[in-house]
């Protein structure tokens, strides 16, 4: 990406107002003209948009967060591999945290996901414990229990 290309410039080079280059990158409704010249003048600067100006005003991140257990075994490889293969094509990223068979931490990996943004977690849990439900209670994102047993 060139520095300083910002989405004025975007706007500028497709002949759009800055709100209409806001609308394509935040996958909004906008004319098939208006939306390829957008398109062409992003390929021609190798503009990114910003990821923290993009999630605040679309309101999403389009980042799960995955908690697991541990990491060195064939079960974790084989669940990060089918969560990415439903999340990557649906546009979406993984945020990978590991609790070490811990419960406590598996609850404060889930706090921490939820202060970083993300739209969802998907927890392989050692257990889910009254703390987990707990935290469950506070929070507006989904979040899918895998694993083992309610304590």
């Amino acid at each position: 990406m060139e520095k300083g290309i910002t989405i004025q410039d975007i706007a500028s080079m497709a002949g759009v107002s800055k709100s209409t280059v806001s609308r394509y990158l935040n996958e909004g409704y906008i004319s098939r003209e208006k939306s390829a010249a957008i398109r062409k003048a992003i390929e021609d600067t190798g503009f990114e948009s910003n990821f923290f100006a993009r999630r605040l005003k679309a309101g999403r991140s389009k980042l799960i967060g995955i908690v697991l257990p541990r990491v060195d075994s064939v079960t974790a490889g084989k669940l990060l591999a089918g969560f990415n293969a439903v999340l990557e094509p649906a546009g979406y990223q993984g945020i990978l945290l590991v609790s070490d068979l811990q419960t406590k931490k598996e609850v404060v990996n889930m706090q921490r996901l939820v202060q970083q943004g993300v739209d969802g977690i998907i927890v392989d849990s050692v257990g889910i414990s009254k703390a987990h439900r707990k935290l469950l209670e506070t929070l507006s994102i989904p979040v899918v229990f895998t694993g083992q047993k309610q304590a």
